[in-house]
């Protein structure tokens, strides 16, 4: 059980962390910066390993420590352990969506493009 406990805050405060620098990237693309689309690229790299990790915990970890608890109390539901896992993983997949889309759109040549510009004409002297 303690071993939930410790992933539970483990996975709070990294997931934390990720979305204060999502956060930041996001703010800073509006503003074209180069150095943020940068960013977006290894948040997207970092977190597809980070959601890796987090799906061999839930699997190993997590969801074992949810299911032990609710036989614990003695009211668990036919199909509470399938439904614990397909949900758990399930999430985990649909979240993996975003950075991949990240990765895709932010490695384009047009979006590089893009970014070279506006870096150009603001980095342009002025008279």
């Amino acid at each position: 059980a303690w071993r939930v406990g410790w992933w539970d805050r483990t996975d709070s405060v990294s997931s934390s962390m990720f979305s204060i620098v999502l956060l930041v990237a996001s703010i800073n693309i509006l503003r074209r910066q180069e150095w943020a689309r940068k960013l977006h690229l290894t948040w997207a790299r970092l977190y597809l390993v980070w959601l890796a990790v987090d799906l061999a915990m839930a699997l190993l970890v997590a969801i074992p420590g949810l299911v032990e608890r609710q036989r614990q109390t003695g009211h668990t539901a036919p199909g509470f352990e399938a439904g614990a896992y397909i949900g758990g993983v399930g999430i985990l997949l649909i979240l993996v969506i975003y950075p991949v889309l990240v990765w895709v759109f932010m490695s384009r040549r047009t979006t590089k493009a893009a970014f070279v510009k506006t870096a150009q004409v603001y980095s342009a002297p002025t008279v």
